[in-house]
């Protein structure tokens, strides 16, 4: 298994609720559909709230991050199906391959 995150730009024609719809409804059913397992998506719906709170808190076009998508999948190579849907309804999008493990049990079969 190999885990990814994604950083989905919003487009800018799209609403924050209309691209929250798109990515909760569209792209986790691809995500499903391809496999994908232990999916976690943080919408930036806050972004107009935090930047009227701290003007200052990030340097850098954070505006147009719409979502983070992170997953795990049992290939690198089968990708290319999740990504077309990423660009699908993305203007732009970012992706990484997360060095992680996860521990798995063992029996101690030494004394």
């Amino acid at each position: 298994m190999e885990k990814f995150v994604y950083i989905l730009d919003r487009p800018a024609e799209k609403s924050i609720e209309d691209f929250k719809t798109i990515v909760l409804g569209a792209v986790v059913e691809t995500l499903r559909a391809q496999g994908a397992s232990q999916i976690t998506i943080n919408i930036a719906d806050l972004g107009e709230q935090v930047s009227e709170s701290a003007p200052q808190r990030i340097i850098g076009p954070c505006e147009n991050i719409g979502a983070a998508i992170e997953f795990w999948h049992d290939c690198l190579d089968r990708r290319a199906p999740i990504e077309a849907c990423f660009e699908a309804v993305s203007d732009k999008f970012i992706g990484y391959l997360v060095t992680e493990s996860v521990p798995q049990a063992c029996e101690r079969d030494w004394a």
